[in-house]
């Protein structure tokens, strides 16, 4: 039985588990190969572990090992279709930065 519910750490039938997901600093932070994977499906919005094991000429068992880690830490998430994973990022919702409504009264001042 194949599923297209996202899988991440914790509780595999519900994805609005409290870890935030990826942020742009979080990528900076992770070891090369982990940065990697996580460039990769940034950029390709989704991959198998044949596909990310091709991609970065690692064996499908490391990538494997990696992506797990990756889920565990909740920034990567994967779907099965077909009994195959595939994996994708799981990014931190931006924040919204909202603008005093008196931006303009403080910086006439100076």
């Amino acid at each position: 039985m194949s599923s297209n519910l996202p899988h991440s750490a914790g509780n595999e039938e519900d994805n609005s588990q409290s870890t935030a997901g990826l942020s742009m600093g979080d990528v900076l932070l992770l070891p090369d190969a982990e940065r990697q994977i996580v460039n990769l499906l940034m950029r390709q919005r989704e991959a198998t572990v044949i596909q990310v094991a091709t991609q970065i000429e690692q064996s499908p068992q490391t990538v494997l090992e990696l992506l797990d880690r990756l889920v565990e830490k909740g920034f990567i998430q994967y779907t099965e279709v077909e009994n195959e994973r595939r994996y994708r990022p799981r990014l931190a919702p931006k924040r919204n930065r909202s603008v005093p409504k008196n931006i303009w009264d403080k910086l006439s001042d100076r």
